[in-house]
C-alpha cells in the first residue's frame, strides 16, 4: 500500500499516451492523496480497482489461473473520471472473469475496513494469544478464525497505516460489541447473551456458505 502511487506514476511515465493505470491494492484514499497533481505532466490516467479475490498465500508458486472467476472487483473511479474509461476498466475485469462495483474511493476505504483490515487484526490478535503448547488442542473453529493471521505482516501493517482512520473506527466498534459481551456475562444475563450472539448469527447466514 506504501509504493502503489510511486508505482503507478513510474507506469505512467513510461506509458503510451491516453492510456489507462489501474491498481489491486485494498485501500484507495491513501493512493488519491498521493497521485493527487503528479500526474498532469502525463496522459496516463489512473483509476482504482481492488479485486476481493485471493488468499493470504502469495507468490507466483500460489497464483492461479481462475483466480477473478466470479469475484467481485471494486472501482472507485472519481467525480472527473471519464466515464468511458471507467467502463473500459470494468470491461478488463470483466474479461478476466470477474464481477464489478463502483464506489467513491472514501466509501471503499470505509467499508473494507470493516470487511477486510479489522477482521485481519482480530484474527492476529486471536493467535497472538494463544500459547503455542495449546495448538494440538485446536480444531476446525480456531483454524477457521486464524486463517488470515498467516499473511504478511509488513504488507498488513502498510495495510493498516495506509487506511488508519477508517480502521481505528472499526476497531473502535469492535470494542463497544465485546463489551458488551463482556457485560452480558458479567450480569448473567442470557437473554442479551443469546441475542448477541443471534444477531452476528443472522448477519453471518445472510453471507451463505
Amino acid at each position: 500500500m506504501d509504493r502503489v502511487a510511486t508505482d503507478v506514476l513510474e507506469v505512467a511515465r513510461h506509458a503510451p499516451a491516453s492510456a489507462l493505470v489501474t491498481d489491486v491494492g485494498s485501500t484507495k484514499g491513501n493512493i488519491l492523496a498521493a497521485l493527487s497533481g503528479q500526474l498532469g505532466s502525463t496522459q496516463a490516467r489512473f483509476i482504482g480497482s481492488h479485486p476481493l479475490a485471493g488468499s493470504e498465500k502469495r507468490g507466483a508458486a500460489n497464483s492461479r489461473g481462475d483466480l477473478f472467476n466470479d469475484k467481485l472487483v471494486i472501482v472507485t473511479p472519481e467525480p472527473e473520471t471519464d466515464p468511458e474509461a471507467t467502463a473500459f476498466i470494468e470491461l478488463f475485469w470483466a474479461r478476466l472473469g470477474a464481477r464489478t462495483l463502483r464506489m467513491t474511493p472514501t466509501a471503499h476505504d470505509e467499508a473494507l475496513a470493516i470487511t477486510s483490515h479489522v477482521p485481519h487484526a482480530v484474527a492476529s490478535a486471536m493467535a497472538g494469544i494463544t500459547p503455542e503448547g495449546w495448538l494440538m488442542l485446536t480444531a476446525g473453529g480456531f483454524r477457521d478464525t486464524t486463517r488470515i493471521a498467516g499473511g504478511d505482516a509488513e504488507l498488513w501493517a502498510a495495510v493498516f497505516e495506509a487506511n488508519r482512520s477508517a480502521v481505528l473506527n472499526g476497531i473502535d466498534r469492535f470494542q463497544e460489541r465485546f463489551a458488551a459481551l463482556k457485560q452480558h456475562l458479567m450480569s448473567n444475563d442470557h437473554a442479551g447473551l443469546v441475542q448477541w450472539l443471534a444477531e452476528g448469527k443472522r448477519v453471518r447466514d445472510a453471507l451463505g456458505s
